[in-house]
């Protein structure tokens, strides 16, 4: 009888049962969360009402007994289990491996004889990868960065937003010379992992390649991967194929490898480096549990010199429905959609934008859809053609306008500060859009944001050092609305927190 260390770690179920009842519920604890919030995950009291048992619950016994009820009610409950169970084994997410030796300790303490195999693959490459050192301080910052990771080799390393998370994690696959496969949510993610890795190494673009066929990622140094690539009938047999090929399994945005899908498929490797990169471990809806049992706690931290922020907050006059009768789960959508049509809201948009360009700012606006960043783009370019500039520079960037070889292009234009103003698709430049020229952020345009670590990414789209730039300015959109006035407060809490200063409204003089 023995335990297994591979994806996880395998404990015999007749080894399971000779540890004391107390001792394994307190192992359960560790790997398995129930996390309670009603007003966050249920439907009906985040729309400010109430169900039918409740409002009974309440007649018969009170306000105290009503929320009692709530705290029990499945509605309300988030479960993060990284337990499991079945005919022969109990198996344990292995992220954390100083709770897997402990667990180990326990079983060995009850179970006389009993051996650990560790299963976990190490492929060393036949010719090591070589990262070419330009010796300048952010390049010597992202190699110790990426020491302190293959110091303690597991766990989650964590720099701020133009770090060089891309590169730091190219320098520690070289330090494992282990054969690495990259998992992220987007393919522009891993062309950027593409492009970087074959500019600042001697690897070559056909042996990095994006999505590659089972035959080409056993011979290759380096795969990178979508992770709906193993989704599906023949997702499945992919992944089943790939799982015991790579030494490094590297996440990029880790944070979100908390949903369903992408989580089973990181945890389905048997590589015995795994790693995960962001700059924002921790997530408001605290599924983060899920990531830190995957790959462990974050074990290499790493900090990047970023410019501090003005903020205003801009009154539109704009009276948007709160969409109160609607479903939590699709009341934003409707909201959305009524902030692209607010012809005047968008005119107003439009006309800041404007005015920051006379500035000396380049602009960035966030949007949800394309019709809202066509509307916005074209009512810009009219209010810049009015002012007589002789070089009317806005970028439409979205999946529709942005596609393959142009996309690089373009990409490379808003970096070297080529556009006076940017509206994007929000989703498209969330993680992984750089733009060090742009100074001038107009969130809370195309929707309300409200969550935390995403608003750090984007106004961390304004705030790398870059010679000749203005200090950069974040406009927050207010209109008149409940959604509108909760998520200013959340957003101006934050920009207390990072300590930006705030820019009062002038008094009208009387």
């Amino acid at each position: 009888m023995h335990m297994v260390l591979n994806n996880r770690l395998w404990i015999p179920r007749k080894a399971w049962k000779n540890i004391p009842k107390e001792k394994r519920e307190a192992i359960i604890e560790k790997f398995r969360k129930v996390f309670v919030n009603p007003q966050e995950y249920c439907e009906l009291l985040a729309a400010g009402r109430t169900c039918i048992p409740r409002d009974i619950r309440e007649k018969e016994f009170g306000t105290e007994a009503a929320k009692q009820m709530c705290q029990e009610c499945p509605a309300a409950q988030k479960k993060a289990i990284c337990i499991f169970r079945n005919t022969k084994y109990v198996s344990l997410y292995r992220g954390d491996l100083e709770k897997i030796d402990a667990v180990i300790k326990t079983v060995k303490k009850y179970n006389k004889g009993i051996k650990t195999k560790d299963l976990r693959v190490e492929e060393p490459l036949v010719k090591r990868i070589k990262v070419n050192d330009t010796g300048d301080e952010r390049s010597v910052a992202q190699n110790k960065l990426a020491q302190s990771y293959v110091d303690e080799g597991y766990g989650i390393l964590v720099a701020a937003a133009r770090f060089g998370k891309t590169r730091t994690a190219l320098v520690a696959s070289s330090l494992l010379n282990q054969r690495t496969f990259v998992l992220a949510h987007q393919v522009e993610l891993l062309e950027q992992f593409q492009a970087n890795w074959t500019k600042f190494s001697n690897l070559k673009k056909d042996q990095v390649k994006i999505n590659p066929s089972v035959e080409e990622a056993k011979k290759i140094p380096v795969s990178l991967f979508t992770y709906q690539h193993f989704l599906h009938e023949n997702g499945t047999k992919r992944l089943k194929a790939l799982c015991k090929v790579p030494g490094l399994v590297i996440v990029d945005e880790v944070h979100r490898c908390a949903s369903k899908g992408f989580n089973r498929i990181a945890n389905a490797f048997h590589a015995k480096y795994r790693l995960g990169i962001t700059a924002t471990p921790d997530r408001k809806d605290k599924m983060s549990f899920l990531i830190y049992n995957t790959f462990g706690p974050v074990t290499a931290k790493g900090g990047s010199e970023m410019l501090s922020c003005k903020y205003k907050i801009l009154k539109t006059g704009s009276i948007i429905s709160d969409y109160e009768r609607v479903p939590h789960k699709r009341r934003f959508t409707y909201i959305n959609k009524a902030l692209a049509k607010e012809d005047e809201r968008n005119a107003f948009i439009a006309k800041r934008a404007v005015r920051n360009v006379e500035k000396g700012h380049k602009v960035l606006i966030p949007v949800k859809g394309v019709e809202h960043l066509q509307k916005i783009a074209k009512l810009v370019r009219a209010g810049l053609k009015k002012l007589h500039y002789n070089k009317i520079l806005v970028c439409e960037y979205s999946a529709q306008f942005v596609k393959g070889k142009k996309r690089v292009e373009v990409s490379q234009q808003i970096r070297d500060g080529y556009f006076d103003v940017v509206v994007a698709i929000e989703s498209m430049i969330n993680v992984g859009f750089d733009a060090p020229r742009i100074s001038n952020l107009i969130l809370n345009a195309g929707s309300y944001s409200f969550n935390e670590p995403n608003m750090y990414q984007l106004f961390s789209r304004i705030r790398t050092k870059c010679e000749g730039k203005k200090t950069p300015l974040i406009d927050i959109l207010q209109d008149e609305c409940k959604w509108s006035e909760y998520s200013t407060k959340r957003i101006e809490k934050q920009m207390e927190e990072y300590k930006f200063t705030k820019i009062q409204p002038k008094r009208k003089k009387k």
